[in-house]
Formats: structure tokens, sequence, C-alpha cells
């Protein structure tokens, strides 16, 4: 499916960004720039998986290989201050939160199983 049915948001506001792009053009991984933590769900609600970026469109393109990027129906975008105030949050929502495809950041006994995602996704197809 393609990633345009995902679209960013606007920036938390345009004076932080005109006040970014005063001091040249926002960088990738500028480390005072607003970055997004951003969460896709599938149709039963669950966490899929929750990543960084401080551009979720472009961002989202590279998601769109991944296997769990079909069962994608909906997703947040909640904008942090700046790249350690993201971090800290996609941490914290990878640990407590426990997406399903997160494996960076997690401690090995709390990674997935690879015959265990498989059964998830063969439970998924069942019929009802």
């Amino acid at each position: 499916m393609p990633a345009e049915r995902f679209r960013s948001p606007q920036w938390p506001s345009p004076e932080v960004l005109a006040q970014y792009r005063a001091n040249g053009a926002i960088r990738h991984h500028d480390p005072n720039a607003p970055t997004a933590v951003y969460r896709f769900y599938d149709s039963a609600g669950r966490l899929l998986y929750v990543g960084m970026t401080h551009n979720p469109t472009w961002r989202f393109k590279f998601h769109v290989h991944k296997n769990w990027w079909p069962r994608a129906v909906r997703h947040t975008i909640d904008w942090r201050p700046n790249r350690a105030a993201a971090a800290r949050e996609e941490r914290r929502a990878i640990l407590e939160e426990c997406p399903l495809h997160n494996r960076h950041g997690l401690p090995r006994r709390r990674q997935v199983n690879p015959i265990d995602a498989v059964r998830l996704s063969m439970d998924e197809q069942r019929p009802a």
C-alpha cells in the first residue's frame, strides 16, 4: 500500500518552524529541530510500530516494504521539541507499550521471537 495514505500533520507551529528556517534549513538529525514520535496501529487497535523522525511523510515511505505495513490502518504523531525528547519518548513507548514489530531498543529478552511473529500473523489471517 502506498505511503501516501499516511500524511504528516502540520508542524507544531509555524513560528517554531520559521525560527529553524531562519537559522538555515532543518537538517537531517538536527538535534534542536522539532521531532515526531509516531505509532502505527492495526485494525484491532494493536500497536505495530513506534518510530521517530523530523519528517514523517518522508520516513513512512521507508516502512512500505516492512511485513507489518499492510496491516497498518491508523497512525498517531506526537511532536516533541527536539531530538533528545523524542528519543526518550520513543524508548519509553517501546519498553512500556510493547509494539509488535519494534526490535531496536528492546532488551534481548523482550525481542519478538520470529516463530511467535509468524504465529501471530497466522492467527490474524484466520476467519473469526
